[in-house]
């Protein structure tokens, strides 16, 4: 058995995310948008990230660039909520991976750790994320890059979930008897490998309708040791 897991919103959870850090470093800068929060969350949300396009291929030339991209196209939309001058909003989001990639941000679940422990021992695990290119940094100061025997990030794949290229690719790469996915996201994580013959697990998701979500990875791993015969 292979488990693929999500990363954020499954195994840890960024404290600041994307528009707290944005409202941050303005307040660092000394102006106030705090006014502009929702508007410029909902901007965010609205084909600002390379996975906002998963149909596209994405080329990864370097770290620098991929970053002063993606932090142009955020502030345009922030210039075009706030109405503050492009240039100058460029210029206080320079700091933005500093933030983001800081041993503050991120927080692994409870229930992360003993998951990760107890599968290690009977299945392959891989992760697969659609992140940012400095992930594994991430990961090695959260002390859990040595459970996943192999990384799938979207940013080096070239292709973002639900992209069927990212979850065939992890098919291609090992030849398993089943294919597991776990993840927060319902289009992204559960659909997009069902599509690809993974049996998807749903995790930690805020939309109660969904009747195939789980509370946490605690009732995932009561499956999958029934599953395991462990």
């Amino acid at each position: 058995m292979l488990i693929a897991l999500d990363f954020d919103g499954t195994l840890a959870f960024s404290k600041f995310m994307w528009t707290n850090t944005t409202i941050y470093l303005f307040e660092k800068a000394g102006i106030d948008l705090s006014f502009y929060r929702e508007k410029i969350a909902y901007e965010f949300k609205n084909k600002a990230f390379p996975w906002h396009f998963p149909e596209m291929y994405h080329k990864f030339t370097n770290s620098i660039q991929w970053w002063n991209d993606l932090i142009l196209t955020l502030s345009k939309k922030v210039s075009s909520v706030s109405g503050i001058e492009l240039s100058i909003v460029f210029k206080i989001l320079k700091d933005f991976p500093e933030i983001y990639l800081s041993k503050d941000n991120w927080v692994l679940y409870d229930d992360t750790i003993a998951f990760l422990e107890t599968f290690k021992k009977h299945a392959k695990l891989v992760l697969v994320s659609n992140h940012v290119p400095e992930f594994e940094r991430i990961l090695e100061f959260l002390n859990i890059k040595m459970f996943f025997n192999k990384i799938y990030n979207s940013t080096f794949v070239g292709y973002c979930k639900p992209n069927p290229i990212i979850f065939n690719r992890i098919k291609s790469d090992w030849n398993e008897s089943e294919y597991i996915m776990i993840g927060d996201n319902y289009e992204a994580d559960f659909l997009g490998s069902s599509k690809c013959g993974f049996y998807p697990y749903l995790v930690r998701n805020n939309d109660v309708s969904l009747s195939c979500n789980h509370k946490d990875l605690n009732v995932i791993s009561s499956y999958l040791k029934l599953k395991l015969n462990i």
